[in-house]
């Protein structure tokens, strides 16, 4: 086999197992709850320590709807046999973890906190 073959063909290796490698470490970030977790935190601590305009608010209550329909739809999906009510009843859950996981972040390091900092910047981003 010519060397420049084998090169590509170990490239084009190397290529697949590294996405492979991206996809499953990144898989997690592609889920509903997990979305919706990370909307609930960057609006709580927005709440706590930002100053978000109405057009911002707007704008982001907009993408949040479509993002907490698609975690109902997902804890749906994954538990069958739950009614409606079950389903909302999990939604709020996972809201009010995140919601107390972004307060305790904000009453333990305070609002100039980096992390609190990026709960802001997630926030204006999901707002654009």
């Amino acid at each position: 086999m010519h060397p420049g073959a084998i090169a590509a063909l170990l490239l084009a290796l190397s290529f697949t197992l590294f996405e492979i490698y991206t996809v499953k470490r990144s898989g997690h970030r592609m889920q509903p709850d997990y979305i919706l977790d990370k909307y609930v935190a960057s609006m709580h601590g927005t709440e706590l320590c930002g100053e978000p305009s109405q057009q911002q608010r707007a704008a982001f209550d907009e993408k949040y709807i479509g993002v907490r329909r698609r975690a109902a739809k997902s804890i749906g999906k994954d538990h069958p046999d739950y009614n409606e009510q079950q389903i909302e009843a999990a939604v709020v859950a996972l809201e009010t973890a995140a919601r107390d996981s972004a307060a305790n972040m904000v009453q333990t390091s305070g609002c100039e906190a980096k992390d609190v900092r990026k709960l802001l910047r997630s926030f204006e981003m999901r707002a654009r």
